[in-house]
């Protein structure tokens, strides 16, 4: 995706998160426009309507089966820089998106596995990733994921989260 400044994951986060407007249905794919703070530009993103990986992300000028009008193109900024009104969160802040969410499990043995859990889109606490902290329904979210990647023989150790190659790291602790 040298395209643009996002990586896979975080477009995968903004189209999981609803973050985008979809534009249309052509030959078994679907057509969502997105809007890339980093690019400051939007882009549409072709997703397989039965499996849902993202086929392609088009710039606007490469997107030719039909066009874009200005509401959606504004449309799909204030999806990305207020998010749903529902999260009444503040635009994020800097080049970061997206936050992401690992955790430890132990086993029995001693030995240690760690597991994605995924990412979420930075709007949906404040911008900042302290605000993870402050979202009940963030944190439960989390949790939920973590308990269905835990082996039945694993027992969750930590839960931390963070924006980019580990900075900004917080540690979440679940009753451990």
């Amino acid at each position: 995706m040298s395209r643009l400044s996002l990586t896979p994951a975080e477009v995968a986060a903004i189209l999981d998160y609803r973050l985008s407007v979809p534009l249309g249905e052509r030959s078994g794919c679907i057509h969502k426009l997105f809007f890339s703070i980093p690019d400051d530009q939007c882009f549409v993103a072709v997703q397989d309507e039965v499996v849902g990986a993202v086929v392609t992300v088009l710039p606007l000028e490469y997107h030719s089966a039909w066009p874009v009008s200005q509401d959606a193109r504004s449309q799909a900024r204030a999806l990305m820089l207020e998010g749903p009104s529902s999260w009444r969160s503040a635009p994020s802040a800097g080049s970061a998106t997206v936050f992401r969410v690992g955790c430890y499990f132990a086993d029995p043995e001693g030995g240690v596995r760690t597991a994605n859990l995924g990412s979420m889109p930075l709007a949906r606490i404040g911008g900042k990733i302290a605000g993870v902290l402050e979202s009940e329904e963030v944190l439960a979210e989390i949790e939920t994921k973590a308990a269905m990647a835990r082996r039945p023989d694993e027992e969750l150790t930590r839960v931390f989260v963070y924006l980019g190659k580990l900075k900004d790291v917080i540690i979440v602790h679940f009753g451990i």
